[in-house]
């Protein structure tokens, strides 16, 4: 059996041998038509701000550590005074509905299953009252925008 590293070079057929975020980003570049994993992949406007935050993230690796103890590990943080269960929220994605059926309660339902925030898009395919009647899923922040002439 090759190791990690030489697996890491071919090219994932499936999101279970996906080993790290660009296994999955080669994947979907794949899977999905061009128009849909460009506007899932690319950032607003210039894209700075998505250059400016992964390029803060460069300066982190994890360190794994062998011969420790995982039977409990806790992810939680307390944020905006709630105690959520992972220490990231689930961010808006406008027009949810062209890459999954379910749409954006689908990602409410996510968020609430896994304990953790999620925001909805002021571009969403779902309204915030159709998100709270299905009762599975908590809208917890709603990015909004403000344009001139609107």
């Amino acid at each position: 059996m090759p190791s990690r590293a030489l697996r890491l070079h071919r090219k994932p057929r499936a999101l279970d041998r996906c080993y790290s975020i660009a296994d999955v980003r080669d994947l979907a570049f794949r899977r999905l038509p061009a128009p849909i994993f460009h506007y899932l992949d690319g950032g607003a406007d210039d894209e700075r701000t998505l250059e400016r935050n992964t390029a803060a993230f460069d300066d982190y690796a994890f360190l794994p550590q062998t011969m420790r103890d995982i039977t409990r590990i806790d992810l939680g943080v307390t944020l905006l005074g709630r105690n959520i269960n992972l220490p990231f929220i689930l961010s808006p994605t406008g027009m949810s509905r062209l890459f999954h059926h379910e749409a954006e309660p689908a990602v409410a339902r996510a968020a609430a299953r896994f304990g953790t925030f999620y925001s909805l898009s002021t571009l969403a395919t779902t309204s915030i009252e159709e998100i709270a009647a299905t009762g599975e899923g908590r809208v917890s922040f709603r990015s909004t925008y403000s344009r001139k002439g609107s």
